[in-house]
């Protein structure tokens, strides 16, 4: 999935990122980090494109399964309209319709199992998938904010470099 090889590419930039000497910090290139993370959040809507189209395979295969029960059904009703005129051929009839409806009703609700089984599995991967990607740009941020200095805010917004130190020296 694109956003799994977005998330890997994050890492792997992490990862093989220089550095900083006597501290767990590193370099990394921010356009490049912000790349690959726009990228990851464009591929999210596609996931959960898939996972809708899952849902949706989930509730074609309950239609199916209704509309074949229903199908056995009106087979038993008609065979059982044929077989009224004897009273005993009627009371097979009818023991006959009730096992064809109790097997309908088994095999639709075996498929609805086995549908929702596949849907949640679909789900808990992406929510898996969706909780490390949360917990991955969580410790990015963190990192990111750990290296903001008061030159960082110089370079980036000048007028705030005086209103920062004023602020961290009242704490």
């Amino acid at each position: 999935m694109e956003l799994i090889t977005r998330l890997e590419q994050l890492r792997d930039e992490i990862a093989g990122a220089r550095a900083v000497p006597l501290s767990a910090s590193c370099m990394v290139n921010r356009s490049s980090i912000l790349e690959i993370i726009d990228a990851a959040l464009a591929a999210v809507p596609g996931d959960m494109l898939r996972a809708q189209e899952t849902v949706a395979e989930k509730e074609a295969i309950v239609t199916r399964a209704t509309e074949h029960a229903r199908e056995l059904v009106e087979l038993a009703k008609a065979k059982q309209a044929a077989l009224l005129t004897e009273q005993a051929v009627y009371a097979a009839a009818m023991a006959a319709a009730e096992e064809l409806k109790a097997a309908a009703d088994a095999e639709a609700a075996r498929e609805q199992a086995e549908a929702d089984a596949y849907v949640d599995r679909q789900l808990a991967n992406f929510e898996v998938m969706l909780g490390r990607m949360t917990a991955e740009i969580a410790a990015g941020r963190e990192r990111i904010a750990g290296r903001t200095t008061y030159e960082d805010l110089a370079q980036d917004r000048p007028g705030e470099l005086v209103e920062a130190r004023e602020a961290s020296s009242e704490s």
